[in-house]
C-alpha cells in the first residue's frame, strides 16, 4: 500500500527535535522472579535493535528557508481518493528522534487551568414540530471548576464521564495537537473532507451552525470558525481545556456526548473525531447526531484503529517472533480494557456500516489512511507526518496508565507494558503503522428520530438540575466565556449539560 503524506510548515513544530537514546533492558531488569509470561516475553536479546544516531539536533525554528510550504504525496492522496497537491521543491527534513514524553511512573502535570466562566442564560430553541424546548446551563464558579478534574495515578482526568479515562492535562493537550496536525496534513492541508462548503451554501432562514463533538483543545473548531466567519461553530468536550481567546463565532460547551442536549435539526454539520473510546452505545450516538442534524446535513466521523500493525496493515504478531512484543502486548491490553468497560473497539472499521444501518444517512463515503509511525521515511512527503504520528504515540503510551491501573492491573504489570511499548517505539525492529478511518454522509430528509425513554429522563433531569442551581454530578451543564471570544462579560446563549450515567 502506498503511503505519502503532506508536509506542514517547519514553524509549526513547537520545539526542537533532538536525537536521544533509551537505555536497553535485559531479562534481569524486568523479571519479577515468578514464573509466567515474563520468562517467554523477555528472554530475547534486543541489542541488535536499530539505534538512531545520537548527538544530532535539528532546530525547526531557526532553519533558513521558506516559512510556510507543503508537499502532498500524489500516490497517498490517490489511495485516499483525495485531490493531490503538486509538491514544491523543498529539502527533506533530517530524521531525528524527539525527546520522550513524560515518564510512565512520574508526571509533572498540574491541574489544567479552566479560564473564566460566567452565568449562562436560558434560550428557547425552535424544534422541528414548532414547539420550543428550553435549554439550561448555570454559572461555573471556581469551586465548581475544581470539580471538573480529578487526579488519578499522577494524571488529571475529567469527572463528568468516568468511562473516558484518557487525561485532560498538559501532556494530553500536546498529544491532541500532534494528532490534529497529522490529520490536517493527511486531508490535504484541510480540516475536513466531503461537501462541507456545499452544505454551508444551502439556503436557510436560520444561521449556519457546526457542532464539533470531542473538541479537546478546540483546534478543529477554532480553525473552522476562522475559515467560515459567518458560521457559528460549537465545540463540546468533557473538560474546559480550550484556549481563552477564540474567534467571536466559536463557542465551547461542556457535556457528555452519549446523549446530545440540543433540539432536533439544529446543526448543518456535525464533526466527531476520536470519541468512540468514550461511548458505549455508538449506534445511539449516531442516532443522536442524526436527530440534531438538519435534513441534508453532513456528518464527518474519524476514528483510529486500536490494533498493532505494520506496513500493508499487517497485524504485528505476539511474542518475539512478531518483532515488537511490547507494542503488541500494549495494544492488546488497551483493547481488553476498553472492551471490559463496554466499548466496541470495532467501531473505527465499521463507521460506514453503522451509518447505513441507522437508516438516517445516505451518500456514505468511507476512506482510510495508513500512516507510518517513526523516522525512517526518506521521502520528504512522508517524514513530517510520520514524526507527528510518532510524537502522538509517544504521548499516548504513558497516557493510558490510569486506565490500566483503574482496570485492576498491578503497578508492575503496567510499568512493564508501558516500558516495553516505548522500547519498540524508540528502537523498532518492525516498523509500526497506524490506520485512521474517515467517513462522511448526508442526512436523509425523511428520517424521524425514535422516541427514547432515556432521553426523556435526561431532559427531565436537566430541567430539575437547572431549577436547583445546577451541578456537574448528574445533569448539570456549563458554558465557557471563551464562547464570546474570551470576553467574560459577553452575552451567553444556552449551554448543555452532562448525561446521567
Amino acid at each position: 500500500m502506498s503511503t505519502g503524506i503532506a508536509l506542514c510548515s517547519r514553524s509549526s513544530f513547537p520545539h526542537t527535535l533532538t536525537a536521544r537514546t533509551m537505555p536497553k533492558r535485559t531479562f534481569a531488569d524486568v523479571d519479577d522472579g515468578a514464573p509466567g509470561e515474563d520468562d517467554a516475553r523477555y528472554g530475547w536479546n534486543t541489542d541488535s535493535a536499530y539505534r538512531y544516531p545520537t548527538g544530532n539536533t535539528y532546530d525547526y525554528h531557526n532553519t533558513p528557508g521558506p516559512s510556510n510550504y507543503s508537499v502532498t504525496g500524489d500516490a497517498y492522496a490517490q489511495s485516499l481518493h483525495l485531490p493531490p497537491i503538486m509538491p514544491l521543491d523543498v529539502p527533506p527534513m533530517p530524521p531525528t528522534v524527539p525527546e520522550p514524553s513524560a515518564s510512565s511512573s512520574t508526571s509533572t502535570n498540574t491541574m489544567p487551568t479552566t479560564g473564566e466562566y460566567h452565568a449562562a442564560m436560558r434560550r428557547d430553541y425552535p424544534t422541528a414540530g414548532g414547539e420550543n424546548e428550553q435549554s439550561y446551563t448555570y454559572s461555573v464558579t471556581d469551586d465548581i471548576a475544581e470539580t471538573l478534574f480529578k487526579e488519578s495515578h499522577g494524571r488529571w482526568l475529567n469527572t463528568m464521564q468516568p468511562l473516558y479515562q484518557l487525561p485532560v492535562d498538559e501532556d494530553e493537550n500536546k498529544r491532541q495537537e500532534y494528532f490534529h496536525k497529522m490529520m490536517y496534513m493527511i486531508l490535504g492541508e484541510k480540516n475536513y473532507i466531503g461537501p462541507v462548503q456545499e452544505v454551508l451554501a444551502l439556503p436557510s432562514h436560520r444561521p449556519k451552525e457546526i457542532l464539533d463533538i470531542g473538541t479537546g483543545t478546540g483546534d478543529w473548531a477554532i480553525q473552522l470558525a476562522d475559515e467560515f466567519p459567518d458560521v457559528e461553530v460549537t465545540g463540546v468536550d468533557l473538560a474546559p481545556i480550550q484556549p481563552d481567546m477564540v474567534p467571536p463565532n466559536c463557542t465551547f460547551e461542556l457535556f457528555d456526548a452519549q446523549l446530545i442536549p440540543y433540539p432536533d435539526e439544529h446543526f448543518d454539520i456535525v464533526h466527531a473525531r476520536g470519541v468512540h473510546t468514550g461511548i458505549r452505545n455508538y449506534p445511539l450516538f449516531l442516532e443522536e447526531i442524526a436527530r440534531v442534524l438538519r435534513p441534508g446535513g453532513l456528518v464527518i466521523l474519524a476514528e483510529p484503529e486500536i490494533k498493532p500493525m505494520t506496513e500493508g496493515k499487517e497485524m504485528i504478531q505476539a511474542g518475539p517472533r512478531g518483532g515488537a512484543p511490547g507494542w503488541h502486548s500494549f495494544w492488546e491490553q488497551y483493547r481488553r480494557c476498553l472492551t471490559g468497560n463496554g466499548i466496541d473497539t470495532t467501531v473505527p472499521t465499521r463507521l460506514g456500516q453503522l451509518l447505513e444501518v441507522s437508516g438516517a444517512f445516505n451518500d456514505i463515503v468511507s476512506k482510510e489512511a495508513t500512516i507510518p509511525v517513526g523516522f525512517w521515511p526518506k521521502e520528504p512527503d512522508l517524514l513530517t507526518v510520520a514524526q507527528f504520528a510518532w510524537m502522538e504515540h509517544d504521548h499516548f503510551v504513558p497516557a493510558v496508565r490510569p486506565l490500566f491501573l483503574n482496570y485492576g492491573l498491578s503497578e508492575f504489570r503496567v510499568k512493564i507494558l508501558i516500558e516495553d511499548a516505548q522500547q519498540d517505539l524508540y528502537y523498532p525492529l518492525v516498523r509500526p503503522f497506524s490506520c485512521v478511518h474517515v467517513t462522511y454522509a448526508r442526512k436523509v430528509t425523511s428520517w424521524t428520530p425514535p422516541r427514547r425513554p432515556q432521553r426523556a429522563r435526561y431532559m427531565q433531569q436537566r430541567r430539575r438540575s437547572a431549577a436547583n442551581g445546577g451541578g456537574l454530578g448528574q445533569g448539570g451543564g456549563a458554558r465557557s466565556s471563551r464562547a464570546t471570544g474570551g470576553n467574560p462579560n459577553g452575552p451567553s446563549t444556552a449551554g448543555p449539560s452532562s448525561v446521567p450515567m
